[in-house]
């Protein structure tokens, strides 16, 4: 694997981004979430970061997990999820 292509996935990668960049994921994270469902306890940070894409803008998984960590949820080591996290699905 490339540095880049670690990069890319790392939580570090999150330092590139902009100010600005920073605070819309901030935002989304903070009005995405939910009260925990008993059927479900984690999400993906892959799913999550889609989810952001989807009304937001393009950015690496990496990126999307140092955001999810900044805003002080912790990341499974094992498998990059995030637990006691639930979005409202309807788009913000």
């Amino acid at each position: 694997m490339r540095d880049a292509d670690w990069l890319d996935d790392h939580p570090d990668a999150y330092d590139r981004l902009t100010a600005t960049a920073k605070e819309a994921l901030h935002v989304w994270i903070r009005q995405a979430r939910a009260p925990a469902s008993p059927h479900n306890t984690t999400w993906s940070s892959s799913f999550l970061k889609r989810e952001f894409e989807a009304v937001g803008f393009a950015l690496t998984n990496g990126e999307f997990k140092g955001a999810m960590l900044a805003a002080g949820y912790e990341m499974s080591p094992c498998n990059g999820y995030f637990a006691h996290l639930f979005l409202k699905m309807e788009k913000i």
